[in-house]
């Protein structure tokens, strides 16, 4: 054999060699870079899936808040219609108490002049009644 015919056969070898192991390369390369790929989008997936999940405990802590602030004023208002319920049910059981102690006041009054004039006989008619309309 020709040592050019050599050379072209060994030349078409390695090149065949070279091509085989360059497409090789070059799939684990896209391989590589494919996983990579996937693996920075499955990252990003998480990422985005605990910025979404850390929001909505940020949501649900705040809705909290606003739910116990919300109660505590409910809470606050309650409390004061209950005191001026019960001060005005207070007056109102003073007034009674007064109106009571003055009508106690006039009974006896009307009273206690009844019994004073037994001795004018007729008039204690008249005068008892009187005393009994003026109060």
């Amino acid at each position: 054999m020709n040592p050019v015919t050599i050379a072209i056969i060994a030349a078409v070898a390695a090149a065949v060699v070279f091509g085989v192991v360059g497409f090789v390369l070059g799939e684990v390369h896209r391989k590589k870079v494919a996983e990579s790929a996937i693996g920075s989008a499955t990252e990003e997936a998480t990422r985005i899936v605990n910025q979404a999940v850390q929001t909505a405990e940020n949501k649900k802590r705040e809705a909290i808040l606003e739910a116990k602030d919300e109660i505590h004023s409910l809470r606050s208002e309650a409390e004061k219609e209950n005191r001026e319920r019960r001060a005005e049910v207070q007056r109102q059981e003073r007034r009674i108490i007064q109106k009571e102690e003055s009508l106690d006041k006039k009974t006896v009054r009307g009273r206690v002049f009844a019994v004073a004039l037994p001795c004018k006989g007729h008039c204690l008619e008249r005068i008892v009644p009187a005393v009994y309309y003026e109060l």
